[in-house]
C-alpha cells in the first residue's frame, strides 16, 4: 500500500510516475501514458469465426488457428480490462474524494488521467 496521495501540484510527478509503474506491472501502461494515445474504450475485441460448413482436413486446421488465436486475443483482452480496473482502483485510493467527485462521468482512465494532469498542473501556471 502506498502513502502516495495526489494533494498537490507538487505531488503531481511522484503520484504519475507511481500510476505508471502500477499501469506497467498490469501490462496497460499504453491507456495511462499521457504521452500515447490509446484508449482502453476503443479496445475492440474479435469476432469468435463460426465453424466452416464444409468440414475438410484443411479448414479445420485454419479454423482451429484461428480459434486459438482468437482465444490468445480474447484471454488478453480481458487481461487488459482487468489491469485498468486495478489501476483505477488505486487511482481512487490516491486521490482525495473531493476530486474523485469530479471525476464520475470518466469511464476511460485516460479522460481520468487527463482530468487530474489538467486539475493538478493547471494549478502551477496559477502559483
Amino acid at each position: 500500500m502506498s502513502n502516495i496521495i495526489l494533494r498537490s501540484t507538487k505531488d503531481w510527478k511522484l503520484w504519475y510516475r507511481y500510476i505508471k509503474d502500477e499501469a506497467r506491472e498490469h501490462m496497460v501502461l499504453q491507456f495511462v501514458d499521457l504521452e500515447t494515445t490509446d484508449r482502453i474504450s476503443e479496445l475492440k475485441e474479435l469476432q469468435q469465426s463460426e465453424p466452416p460448413k464444409d468440414i475438410t482436413v484443411q479448414t479445420k486446421l485454419i479454423w482451429e488457428i484461428a480459434n486459438s488465436q482468437y482465444r490468445d486475443q480474447h484471454m488478453r483482452h480481458k487481461q487488459m480490462i482487468s489491469g485498468v480496473g486495478k489501476v483505477k482502483k488505486t487511482i481512487r485510493r490516491t486521490v482525495p474524494f473531493k476530486t474523485l467527485e469530479r471525476l464520475e462521468d470518466f469511464d476511460d482512465i485516460r479522460d481520468i488521467m487527463e482530468a487530474l494532469k489538467e486539475r493538478y498542473l493547471s494549478n502551477e501556471s496559477r502559483a
